[in-house]
């Protein structure tokens, strides 16, 4: 071989070591408990609207439905604390390249959903004179027509229930719940590796300093024992009935981002701090609720018809979603 040819096979050779040398996988397990350490804002948008499915008792019936209420609560959520499990791949020996991947539960009972506010009329279009809404023909009407025994068949409007407002306030003791699965992409820089390189100083503990970012799908979950003292509930044979400590529970499912910076000591201590947030991928991460009431009706009904005939279900929706807030959360990797 000659000596051009040797020398290029050693610079080959070592290269490739060099290479094995620098890239060395190693796995890690780890568990981790994480606090937020700022108030997380917590948005949501209701809605009450009046509806009646006349279909069972005319012939000729129809879906029913009013203008819709809208009205805004703005909140927090505080203290929410997390556990993760995981597995954390470190690609190179100098710890620099990381990808972990994690499930986590999360709980606070410092949930505080806010006060009602910016309530309005919808936004929804009035049916013509002869137009009939539905569930594709959207529009709304002021009341509806039912033709019960008692009045000899005839046909007769009644008109819908106003709708009734919202609760103040929504209490402040609710409580949240949420697992999730995610995974994360470090960088980092081996500190004690410059700081051993760039002076005399050998001893120092292994450390890296670094950021992280990734990506994560995320249930969540709110409920409320004590909800609201107005809510109408089912009526009774004489009346509308209004039912104290009504229950509240509000569920959904979406993605988030979360980013921040980490702390290595030791290659089997983390320290985290960074931000989590919504994301619009896969649907909304909203956490919803929809409930109905039956109520009675309010209006004067035509003599001899039955009040059966003129009940209407209230739909109340709630959609709630949590903004971004920053968390600390230690982590120990075996």
């Amino acid at each position: 071989m000659s000596g051009l040819k040797r020398g290029v096979f050693v610079i080959i050779v070592g290269i490739f070591c060099c290479i094995e040398s620098a890239w060395a996988v190693r796995y890690q397990f780890f568990l981790g408990i994480g606090q937020s350490i700022n108030e997380g804002s917590l948005h949501t948008n209701s809605t009450n609207q009046m509806t009646k499915n006349t279909s069972s008792v005319n012939e000729k019936g129809g879906y029913y439905y009013s203008q819709t209420q809208l009205g805004e609560y703005n909140g927090s959520v505080k203290d929410i604390t997390s556990g993760y499990i995981g597995t954390e791949v470190t690609f190179d020996k100098m710890g620099i390249f990381t990808l972990r991947g994690y499930i986590s539960a999360s709980y606070s009972n410092k949930v505080d959903l806010g006060s009602i506010s910016n309530v309005r009329a919808g936004n929804l279009r009035k049916c013509g004179q002869n137009e009939m809404p539905g569930l594709t023909n959207i529009c709304y009407r002021d009341g509806f027509y039912v033709a019960a025994p008692g009045n000899g068949g005839k046909y007769e409007e009644i008109k819908f229930n106003k709708n009734p407002n919202f609760a103040e306030n929504i209490s402040n003791n609710a409580f949240m719940l949420s697992y999730s699965v995610g995974f994360d992409f470090g960088a980092n820089i081996p500190i004690h590796i410059l700081v051993g390189t760039l002076s005399d100083y050998k001893k120092m503990i292994p450390l890296r300093i670094g950021a992280y970012g990734g990506i994560g799908y995320e249930f969540i979950t709110y409920s409320l024992g004590h909800y609201d003292s107005r809510t109408y509930n089912n009526t009774t044979k004489d009346s509308v009935t209004l039912k104290a400590d009504d229950t509240l529970y509000l569920a959904g499912a979406g993605a988030f981002m979360r980013f921040g910076a980490s702390l290595y000591a030791y290659n089997n201590i983390r320290f985290d701090i960074g931000v989590k947030m919504p994301i619009q991928i896969a649907g909304d991460p909203n956490a919803k609720s929809q409930k109905w009431y039956q109520m009675d009706s309010t209006e004067t009904l035509p003599q001899g018809m039955d009040k059966v005939f003129a009940q209407q279900l209230l739909r109340q929706e709630h959609s709630t979603t949590l903004g971004m807030y920053w968390q600390f959360a230690v982590n120990v990797l075996f």
